[in-house]
């Protein structure tokens, strides 16, 4: 099977066709409401307003009310949006100043899909010149590849059974979890608190033909908490709930991150 990546360019030019329509818009927009005054003075009995008739003052009176009314509307209307929009940014502006656990400046993030599924094979080897590719260039700190982003809401949950851990009658084991690629913390900033990062080591385990061999996780500090307390939980291992052959081996502990939304406590994260 051949793939071909072909690139994709994103430009912040002007449009004519985007200018062409928008002065269309504003001229048709003018015209429109300009229309209606002028039919409404070519109507105007100018005699009439001048000679100061009763019947003049009372329309004149009853027109003056109908604009009123407009203005209070129009102003009403102005003041909910002005009030919503101000709600708005400073909610945008509490947001931008809560710590997520990782660094948010200078990131890009993207997705890759296929339309056809490569083999693992081919995956692999795409991956890797993708990766080589991009700290190639040379505003390019790292890179590093995950299935799940930060903040993406996507993160999948299932329930975690440390060795030795004794669960209690109907105790919630769920965790959030996401599969991630060589240098993931170092590119989102997350410093390494006990233990390691990930290596080409790992990598070899996965790719082992030893089903039984523990394959490696880091945790985040919610999860160290909710299970191993004050311990060191480097070296320790876990297993799903649906799958206890497979035992993972923890090979390191990072920072709590916000991986839901901001507004949420991280849960135990592996």
């Amino acid at each position: 099977m051949g793939l071909r990546i072909d690139p994709t360019s994103l430009s912040l030019t002007p449009d004519a066709r985007v200018l062409l329509f928008t002065t269309a818009l504003a001229m048709l927009t003018g015209v429109l409401f300009g229309l209606a005054p002028a039919f409404r003075s070519g109507r105007l009995d100018l005699c009439a307003a001048l000679k100061g008739t009763a019947a003049s003052v009372v329309g004149g009176i009853g027109r003056q009310r109908s604009l009123q009314a407009l203005v209070i509307v129009q102003v009403g209307l102005s003041l909910v949006l002005l009030v919503g929009a101000g709600l708005f940014i400073r909610t945008l502006r509490q947001l931008k100043g809560l710590d997520a656990g990782f660094s948010r400046e200078n990131v890009i993030l993207f997705d890759i899909d296929f339309a056809d599924r490569p083999e693992p094979a081919q995956w692999t080897a795409l991956y890797r010149e993708l990766l080589a590719r991009l700290e190639a260039l040379p505003d390019v700190r790292s890179s590093s590849l995950f299935n799940w982003g930060l903040l993406s809401g996507n993160f999948w949950t299932d329930s975690i059974i440390p060795e030795g851990y004794q669960a209690e009658p109907g105790e919630n084991l769920e965790c959030a979890g996401t599969a991630v690629g060589l240098r993931f913390f170092e590119t989102f900033g997350m410093p390494v608190l006990s233990g390691r990062d990930f290596g080409v080591q790992d990598e070899l385990r996965i790719a082992a033909t030893n089903a039984t061999a523990p394959r490696t996780a880091v945790i985040n500090q919610a999860m160290v908490r909710r299970y191993f307390g004050e311990a060191n939980p480097v070296g320790r291992r876990f297993h799903f709930a649906h799958k206890p052959e497979t035992p993972y081996e923890i090979v390191g502990g990072v920072p709590d991150a916000k991986c839901r939304m901001l507004r949420e406590a991280p849960p135990p994260t592996v």
